[in-house]
């Protein structure tokens, strides 16, 4: 019975053959998709194939009824369906076309406008405009693993998409938090490039730290004032 076509089992077998296919265009093509992250993806989605094969088979061990099987299996593809498709709070960061560098938004900035805020139905979305600095100040509060991140230029191409031509990524730089005064920012700072790059640079360690200074400055000197 094990041999018989069931829904686990057919969804595992597309998944380690869109895994092949990642892996023979990036072998052919010389694609950078599976560089750094992209490789753990990969390695993640074979761990859930293989899961599901080894999961179809106990099912088909235990239960000897093969409609039953089958109703399993549909209801844990549909929880994992359920979950990965559940509407996620989202924000597209719109970056000039050009643009390559650093990008990142201070959260929890009291006086600062907060991010404009779009809905669809069942999802909220947040669009942020970068300035010519590349830092984004605002009251938002960063929800941190229920937001999703996307860049898109002016022209409307999205970074890490497969069509986009240019092939510049964003990825993740570095994080943390930053005390002015009595308020606790949160700031998040992206990557953009042409390759994915990991190694720090002085620049930005010099220049983020600088640009939240200089801001807490000015804001309590406009405190002050007041």
């Amino acid at each position: 019975m094990f041999f018989k076509v069931t829904l686990l089992k057919v969804a595992s077998l597309a998944l380690i053959g869109y895994v092949a296919y990642l892996v023979i265009n990036y072998i052919i093509k010389k694609d950078n998709s599976l560089d750094n992250w992209g490789s753990v993806a990969a390695f993640g989605l074979l761990f859930i194939s293989v899961t599901g094969l080894v999961v179809d088979w106990l099912l088909i061990k235990f239960i000897p009824n093969y409609w039953i099987v089958q109703g399993i299996e549909a209801g844990i593809l549909g929880i994992i369906l359920f979950i990965d498709f559940y509407p996620k709070p989202s924000q597209t960061i719109i970056i000039p076309d050009e643009f390559k560098g650093y990008v990142s938004i201070v959260y929890k900035v009291a006086g600062e406008p907060p991010l404009y805020k779009y809905k669809y139905p069942f999802k909220i979305n947040y669009k942020v405009e970068l300035p010519s600095n590349g830092v984004v100040f605002t009251s938002s509060r960063y929800l941190l693993s229920k937001v999703r991140t996307k860049f898109r230029t002016q022209s409307g191409i999205f970074l890490n998409k497969y069509n986009n031509l240019r092939k510049l990524h964003a990825v993740i730089y570095d994080e943390g938090f930053y005390k002015c005064g009595q308020e606790q920012w949160y700031f998040k700072t992206w990557l953009i490039s042409q390759k994915n790059s990991w190694n720090k640079s002085v620049d930005i360690d010099f220049v983020t730290p600088k640009a939240l200074e200089e801001f807490c400055q000015n804001k309590r000197l406009l405190q002050k004032i007041k």
